[in-house]
């Protein structure tokens, strides 16, 4: 199978065989506000299945069901329901993949954006801090905090 000429000069991303077409993934950095990303109800980060109402609006499927007034969008200037799933918006968040918080401490992993609240609270890199009232003490791993509290009582 051939890609056009046109195609040939530009970088490809990855590409990927589906039968008998050639389909090109292309990654690309991007800045943007990740709040669009996040449920208007509850705040928290939009996982699937989405729902919108006719007006596009958005909302994350365990808000939906615990709307109330009849499940009406919770927009305030709009009636409608969000009844119907937004697909395009779910592979819009399973897409985006995000550098860790600790990525500063080593953390080399890019995590889907939906999951990195869970990585964030397991990560191996994150800073271990001293639970000694008062003392702020971050240290970058398990062995600086032990060589603190040694110190401490030292």
């Amino acid at each position: 199978m051939e890609i056009s000429s046109s195609l040939n000069k530009r970088k490809l991303g990855e590409a990927q065989h589906d039968g008998d077409r050639v389909v090109i993934k292309k990654r690309q950095s991007v800045s943007m506000d990740m709040e669009v990303l996040h449920c208007p109800v509850c705040f928290q980060i939009l996982r699937p299945p989405v729902f919108q109402c006719d007006l596009g609006h958005l909302v994350w499927s365990p808000c939906r069901d615990n709307l109330p007034a009849g499940g009406k969008c919770p927009s305030p200037s709009c009636s409608g329901t969000p009844s119907v799933r937004c697909v395009a918006m779910e592979r819009v968040v399973n897409s985006f993949e995000v550098a860790c918080a600790y990525a500063e401490h080593g953390c080399p992993d890019k995590i889907a954006y939906a999951n990195i609240t869970e990585h964030e609270k397991t990560c191996p890199h994150a800073p271990c801090f001293c639970p000694e009232p008062g003392c702020g003490f971050a240290a970058a791993s398990a062995a600086a905090l032990a060589d603190h509290f040694i110190y401490l009582l030292g």
